[in-house]
């Protein structure tokens, strides 16, 4: 039976959004939320966290390197470190070093993909002992090997939450590179119904009435010609999507999981639009302090 967290969960509508700050405390609110987690549940927000550290990773490989999104578990001067070792080892010059600090963290198949990409031949396309093939862009193997952990977990939340991140990723990067004229397949992340469907249908909607539930919706919002409206409507389809899926969840894991990917739609609207973010907050603190959620038993 999953544990239930009343007294955390009561705790979180104290936090507020003040406009004189850059933003919310995101590090401090996942730390303080993974204290009062039992071992098993630690474990299920860390795995949520890595796709933070995941997209930090990724901007800075790509010289990004002020973006940083503080909901991941791992520090700005450790995906640093990860990046700084990553460049060394693939460098021809052969020198071998120590695993940096932000590596040693790295969970194993996250790992395994920087040991892929620093011994294989990129160009040859080598499949290793894994599996992986090192053709595909660094960022893609990333992505790749992410939502496959993160899609077979035994948490629901989890493994619904990221399967529909993931496909909203690839219905997106689809619809763009058809709409530029673009080859679709490189862009698309795993390789599932809905991704051969995108690859390989010229109809609107890629023929995926039945395999995704929010293809028209989806669809329509693409087609937004405002990028701000564009965003803002895609957060809205992202919101409602963790409020379905936590209709039932009270003061447990998944409640917790579904206000953490909250936090990361405000987190992004802050940058994007404060004003907007602000609005956000206020939706999430009303909906924490519900009176139908607080008359719920433990």
């Amino acid at each position: 039976m999953p544990r239930n967290y009343y007294y955390l969960v009561s705790g979180l509508k104290e936090y507020t959004l003040d406009s004189d700050t850059k933003g919310l405390d995101t590090a401090l609110l996942r730390d303080e939320i993974m204290e009062a987690l039992s071992p098993k549940d630690k474990e299920l927000l860390t795995l949520f966290c890595y796709f933070y550290d995941i997209t930090n990773i990724i901007n800075f490989l790509q010289g990004r390197t002020t973006r940083f999104n503080t909901l991941g578990n791992l520090s700005k001067e450790e995906v640093g470190d990860i990046v700084e070792a990553f460049r060394r080892k693939n460098n021809p010059s052969g020198i071998e070093e120590e695993e940096s600090t932000g590596e040693k963290k790295l969970p194993g198949y996250l790992k395994k993909i920087f040991t892929a990409y620093k011994e294989g031949n990129q160009e040859d396309g080598i499949t290793d002992d894994d599996g992986i093939r090192t053709r595909m862009a660094i960022d893609n193997a990333l992505w790749t090997a992410y939502y496959d952990k993160a899609t077979h977990s035994s948490n629901p939340f989890l493994k619904e939450w990221y399967a529909f991140d993931r496909d909203i990723r690839n219905i997106s990067a689809a619809y763009t590179a058809r709409a530029k004229w673009k080859e679709i397949t490189p862009n698309l992340i795993g390789n599932n119904e809905i991704t051969q469907n995108l690859a390989q249908s010229n109809a609107n909607d890629f023929g995926l009435k039945d395999e995704f539930g929010y293809i028209d919706e989806l669809v329509q919002i693409l087609e937004t010609k405002d990028i701000l409206s564009k965003e803002r409507k895609l957060a809205v389809l992202r919101w409602d999507k963790i409020n379905d899926m936590t209709t039932f969840d009270y003061f447990n894991i998944n409640m917790l999981l579904g206000y953490m990917a909250k936090l990361s739609i405000i987190n992004r609207w802050i940058i994007l639009d404060k004003e907007t973010g602000r609005e956000m907050f206020n939706k999430l603190i009303g909906e924490l302090t519900d009176e139908k959620l607080l008359s719920k038993e433990i």
